[in-house]
């Protein structure tokens, strides 16, 4: 059967090229998909999206992937987005694209919007979010900053005086330049502050604009307080003009990654706290992103495990980024944008497999059977100089699973009537060996059967032999006795004759 199925993907472009020419509409039988985001999640854990897709009750589809490749999965990463294979050990984390390697980036996706990939050029790409496009200049750096109690310091990077006051458990924290208070109501159940913007102006090395800003108490003694001020993106600058400013708390798994050695010297609880911070960020520009643009396809680069594990955090972040993703576009994205398709894409789970999960209005059989090199083609399909849509692709392939399935059962019906007339004929087989062995013992009597025969009829031959042989002798006997009386009885007369004659004479 697999072999079968080998064959039938063997032919795939060939079927699907025939199926482009026939159909001029994307519209199936499992529902209308108006456009596909694709959420590139390296190291994410195919039990996590079922956990929280099954908490959410919602249903997801997946399909196992074998791993036909290197174990690097930015190796696949950039072969989807550039449509060429890169170098084994290449990191989109560092990797610096060349000028020609962003225009074919722009042309294989000027008709998809592009989310957090670090190769993308904003200038070039017309619908694009990236955090890491001038990140230094967009954004606070992360800071520990320690005020006495009741007192203030200066806060050089911000060019302000932060005051700190504390009354019991109350916790009040003031930006005096931008007379911003941020306020904690129980430090002894909160540690983190409500998050406040704040507009930055004239300020060395730091974009212009508004900037949501947060603290955590790490901890309060000497009558210190020790505050963590994790960071913050500006609310724009890092997306193309058609996407509106980002309000909120933005602190993006790009600036974390990039300050990895400031983030991972903190509390393990604070680093949890941080990467949660990076999954709402996530949430926040998904959906500003699907909401402000038009395009039929978004691709997500999402790395978080990647820079959790950069932190040496052990707990499950890919649950909490599952968790946010499926809350996403079944809350918000799914009453906005009806028609999406979610595909959750990892392409090394371990040396011999990956996954792919499907949520959304188009369902995808179970048991469709690539590579990961054939699945990283047929998202590559999606590109904009593609001659067959991707969906039309994963549509035929699941109607070709379909037949294969018929073919299946065909065979396996044909299989049952083969064991059937195997069953029919050894019981036949075993009743003729019965037969020849009734046969046989048959035919070992009748010998028998002869041999008395033989026997008896020699037995009467020689009984008929006896009894004329007995006849004669007696017969014989009898004359030869009669014989021997008359003799002997001639003798007596002559003997008797002679004797009178003697005495008389």
């Amino acid at each position: 059967m697999m072999s079968l199925k080998f064959i039938l993907s063997s032919i795939l472009v060939v079927i699907l090229t025939a199926a482009l020419i026939l159909n001029n509409s994307i519209t199936y039988s499992q529902g209308e998909v108006k456009y596909m985001v694709i959420m590139y999640a390296p190291h994410i854990s195919l039990n996590s999206i079922l956990n929280r897709a099954e908490a959410l009750n919602i249903t997801v589809s997946t399909i196992q992937l074998k791993l036909d490749g290197p174990l690097n999965p930015d190796y696949y990463a950039y072969w989807l987005l550039l449509g060429k294979r890169p170098v084994e050990n290449i990191s989109l984390l560092e990797y610096k694209p060349s000028v020609k390697e962003e225009e074919r980036l722009r042309l294989l996706w000027s008709n998809a919007t592009l989310i957090d990939i670090p190769l993308v050029n904003l200038e070039l790409n017309i619908s694009a979010v990236n955090t890491m496009y001038n990140l230094t200049f967009n954004t606070l750096k992360p800071e520990i900053l320690e005020v006495p109690v009741n007192n203030s310091i200066f806060w050089k990077q911000l060019n302000t005086t932060i005051r700190v006051e504390l009354k019991d458990v109350e916790l009040a924290i003031t930006l005096e330049k931008y007379n911003v208070t941020l306020a904690l109501g129980n430090i002894t159940i909160y540690r983190d502050t409500t998050p406040r913007a704040i507009n930055v102006t004239d300020l060395e090395g730091v974009a212009n604009g508004l900037y949501y800003i947060v603290f955590y108490v790490l901890n309060v003694e000497n009558n210190t307080i020790k505050l963590l001020f994790p960071g913050s993106l500006r609310t724009r600058g890092f997306t193309s003009e058609d996407i509106k400013p980002i309000e909120g708390l933005l602190v993006p798994w790009t600036l974390i990654y990039t300050y990895r050695d400031f983030y991972i010297k903190l509390p393990e609880d604070v680093r949890e706290w941080i990467m949660n911070l990076t999954i709402e960020t996530t949430q926040r520009i998904l959906i500003r992103a699907i909401d402000d643009t038009n395009t039929s396809i978004y691709i997500i680069y999402a790395p978080h495990i990647v820079v959790a594990r950069a932190l040496n955090i052990t707990s499950s972040v890919d649950e909490r980024l599952s968790d946010a993703v499926f809350s996403v576009f079944k809350t918000f994205i799914q009453f906005r944008k009806p028609g999406f398709f979610l595909v959750f894409f990892n392409p090394v789970v371990n040396e011999e497999s990956g996954f792919a999960a499907f949520y959304g209005s188009y369902t995808m059989s179970s048991d469709l059977e690539f590579t990961v090199s054939q699945f990283t083609s047929i998202l590559l399909s999606y590109s904009q100089i593609s001659p067959i849509p991707g969906l039309i692709i994963l549509d035929n392939s699941a109607k070709l699973s379909d037949r294969v399935k018929e073919l299946e059962r065909q065979v396996s019906d044909l299989t049952s009537k083969v064991n059937e007339l195997n069953t029919t004929l050894q019981d036949t087989n075993n009743r003729l060996a019965s037969c020849e062995s009734t046969r046989d013992l048959l035919e070992v009597r009748l010998i028998g059967i002869n041999e008395t025969l033989k026997r008896a009829e020699e037995l009467e031959r020689t009984a008929y032999l006896y009894i004329s042989t007995g006849l004669l002798v007696t017969v014989a006997i009898g004359v030869l006795m009669g014989f021997f009386a008359i003799r002997s009885c001639r003798a007596i007369g002559l003997r008797h004759v002679r004797e009178i004659k003697s005495r008389f004479l």
